[in-house]
């Protein structure tokens, strides 16, 4: 739908490719107009902090999705392995085992670098009050 819209439009109006949107698309379109305009009205530095805790957002949703399709992987394939008694590698098993972890640590590093965003900018905001 974008890229049909880019095409045929010179400048990007919202109204228009709302209008050209999917029905099913339109209320998420709506909300993320909305969220786009809560930020208009901020300074560089903190628009650049939002865009940064977003990525971090973005980042540690990923791992949790990605650790859940590993664990679940890893689960079924045990459950396999007992039922069938067919055999999982060691070394597969291993692997799958390791790639969890990876995914935990930077779920925790990814949790860290987003804290360390909010508490930046509590303490920014409760500068600006004294």
């Amino acid at each position: 739908s974008l890229r049909a819209y880019a095409n045929r439009v010179e400048l990007f109006e919202r109204d228009l490719f709302r209008d050209e949107l999917d029905p099913a698309l339109v209320p998420l379109c709506d909300m993320l107009t909305q969220r786009g305009n809560q930020y208009v009205n901020l300074g560089e530095p903190e628009l650049r902090r939002e865009i940064e805790k977003a990525a971090q957002r973005l980042r540690l949703s990923r791992f949790k999705a990605e650790l859940t399709v590993v664990e679940t992987e890893l689960t079924s394939l045990q459950a396999t392995r007992h039922g069938e008694g067919i055999a999982l590698s060691g070394e597969d098993e291993q692997l799958m085992h390791e790639r969890a972890e990876y995914y935990r640590q930077e779920i925790v590093a990814s949790q860290r670098a987003l804290n360390a965003l909010v508490v930046f900018k509590s303490r920014a905001n409760m500068a600006e009050m004294v």
